[in-house]
């Protein structure tokens, strides 16, 4: 049986604009900004938080396409998690599973399979935490259906966390969320991230046109 002990092997030491970002209880939260800043750790840190601390909780993490969250946003939680014993990922079907109860789904939105898998997510399709990974990939439908899942009780608060690097000007999340005001926005940039390394930095740099000032400068 899994114990309920919690002894981590390492402390997450988070970056000045993470911490913010962390105690953010908005029901709608953006981490954006260039590339390389820390986002997806953060989010991941702060997802696999919430479950740690409220029992019987409900997650689900995804992209787009679930097979791109198994490739990635699976690694973030499981980075997150490092050697903590009490927390078990079963691969078959996508979940990780903690000792108070709580657990993370992975899912994706591509088609309607993979909705209807979504809407299916602990029985009724409600969730607590939701943190979507390449949130631009979204379309402003999916958001829609991600707020019609936020309806979990574990914590007395619920969170849709977004992690993009920027888009079109006339993106969805753009409008909507942050010149719209719906959601609270967290920007940050490679600068922000003193593990990066300084030859990454220096390519970011070297990106030109649209791509470079949207990965390195952070501008829709």
């Amino acid at each position: 049986m899994i114990g309920t002990k919690i002894q981590p092997t390492a402390v997450y030491s988070p970056y000045p604009w993470q911490v913010d970002a962390w105690r953010d209880r908005s029901r709608i939260c953006v981490y954006g900004g260039g590339a390389g800043g820390g986002k997806s750790r953060a989010a991941a840190e702060k997802l696999h938080g919430f479950m740690k601390k409220y029992p019987n909780a409900v997650g689900i993490a995804l992209r787009k396409a679930r097979e791109y969250a198994s490739k990635s946003v699976v690694y973030a939680i499981q980075a997150a998690i490092g050697e903590d014993k009490t927390v078990r990922y079963n691969a078959s079907d996508l979940v990780f599973h903690y000792a108070n109860g709580s657990r993370i789904f992975i899912a994706g939105m591509k088609d309607e399979g993979q909705r209807q898998a979504l809407r299916s997510i602990n029985g009724d399709g409600s969730a607590d935490f939701i943190w979507a990974e390449e949130a631009n990939a979204l379309t402003e439908d999916d958001h829609n259906e991600l707020l019609g899942r936020l309806r979990g009780n574990a914590a007395g608060w619920r969170q849709i966390l977004y992690t993009t690097n920027p888009d079109g000007p006339m993106h969805w999340i753009k409008t909507r969320l942050i010149d719209g005001g719906e959601a609270s926005v967290h920007y940050s940039s490679a600068a922000d991230n003193k593990s990066l390394p300084a030859e990454y930095k220096e390519t970011l740099a070297s990106i030109s046109g649209v791509l470079g000032m949207r990965l390195r400068d952070g501008m829709w």
